[in-house]
């Protein structure tokens, strides 16, 4: 999605604002689907029971960042999309200055992607390391963590039992 917003930019520099209005008002639609059947739920079940204890916790912070900012990007895309391509708002609530706030939201969506791959990220080391140390103390090793070759590892049988030739 970074990559169309980005895309979308490029077709408003180049003043094809009908394609730009199509671009940026798909992503910010599709996201905000990703965002009721992916993220919310996972906010509320995984996040929200922790807040606020966990957030001196850097991974819990900046997926709190990510959320926080998300829904204010999401919000301020709906309002661009509203404000600048229907006339449902009463002339005060439009937008006056539209690159400003092109602009501002696009920033702030890049913001809200970078927390989002930075959670992601952390989330996926975080949980690795679990595994890992859940099998250090189960007593079987990480193949790609240990010192040995995983050919030593492996269990092999010890050979025929004494006396059988």
């Amino acid at each position: 999605m970074g990559m169309a917003l980005l895309a979308g930019a490029v077709l408003a520099r180049r003043r094809n604002y009908r394609a730009h209005a199509w671009c940026q008002s798909a992503v910010v639609l599709l996201n905000l689907v990703v965002i009721g059947f992916a993220m919310a739920p996972s906010f509320y079940s995984q996040l929200a029971p922790k807040i606020p204890q966990a957030m001196r916790k850097s991974y819990y912070a900046i997926a709190a960042g990510h959320a926080a900012l998300g829904v204010i990007a999401e919000l301020a895309g709906l309002y661009v999309i509203v404000a600048a391509g229907t006339n449902v708002l009463p002339n005060r609530l439009r937008l006056t200055d539209y690159r400003a706030w092109m602009r501002a939201t696009l920033i702030l969506w890049w913001v809200v992607l970078l927390l989002g791959v930075a959670t992601y990220s952390a989330g996926t080391c975080i949980y690795s390391l679990l595994h890992i140390q859940a099998d250090d103390r189960s007593g079987h090793s990480h193949p790609f963590l240990s010192r040995k070759h995983p050919s030593e590892t492996s269990s092999r049988s010890p050979g025929p039992p004494a006396g059988i030739s």
